[in-house]
């Protein structure tokens, strides 16, 4: 949690570095705590489409859909929707 706390003001630019995604996608992948998904929810809720597009972010947006649930996730997938010709060209 306190991780997850520091991070959050960074998450974006930690999940795009090459280094630090990895460790991203694995912090991600170990939440199991509603106030986790909430503090990651809201560290990528400016940048959902970045993330997408990028060449090391969508690997923890990935991460990120499978660890959150409900409105979270429909929140996401919504904010994707209007971008997923692109998705599949890029």
């Amino acid at each position: 949690m306190v991780l997850l706390k520091a991070l959050s003001r960074s998450f974006t630019l930690v999940a795009c570095d090459a280094v630090g995604t990895h460790p991203m996608q694995r912090l991600v992948e170990m939440i199991n705590m509603e106030e986790e998904r909430e503090i990651i929810f809201l560290s990528i809720r400016e940048d959902i489409v970045k993330l997408a597009f990028h060449d090391k972010g969508n690997y923890v947006l990935f991460n990120t859909l499978n660890a959150l649930q409900g409105e979270r996730f429909d929140y996401i997938i919504n904010k994707l929707i209007g971008h997923f010709h692109r998705l599949s060209l890029d």
